[in-house]
């Protein structure tokens, strides 16, 4: 598997392990992956235990379907997913979208 296969494969892992559980206050998600390591960003609107048991199922799901093979780690930003973010450079998969509806 040549480099940008890998990393897609990797990206496409993060995503299933992300199914159900984003919660509204998650703002971005992105993902940084090196040889040995996935990082995941997170940008949020507001820190809760409930979201940090997210974050943790999250690193739980993909470490599962990595068999174990990467160091996964997640750094939270709070704030928006602007030019700031930690997670700014790296491979978007999530970002929120503001919708508004006219009754």
């Amino acid at each position: 598997m040549n480099p940008l296969e890998r990393e897609n494969y990797l990206i496409i892992q993060v995503m299933q392990a992300c199914l159900g559980l984003i919660s509204d206050s998650v703002r971005g998600i992105s993902v940084q992956v090196d040889t040995e390591r996935i990082t995941l960003y997170f940008s949020v609107s507001n820190r809760s235990p409930e979201l940090e048991e997210d974050i943790d199922d999250i690193q739980f799901e993909l470490d599962a379907f990595t068999e174990g093979r990467f160091y996964i780690d997640a750094e939270v930003h709070d704030g928006p997913p602007d030019e700031e973010w930690p997670g700014h450079p790296w491979r978007k998969i999530y970002m929120e979208s503001h919708r508004r509806y006219e009754s």
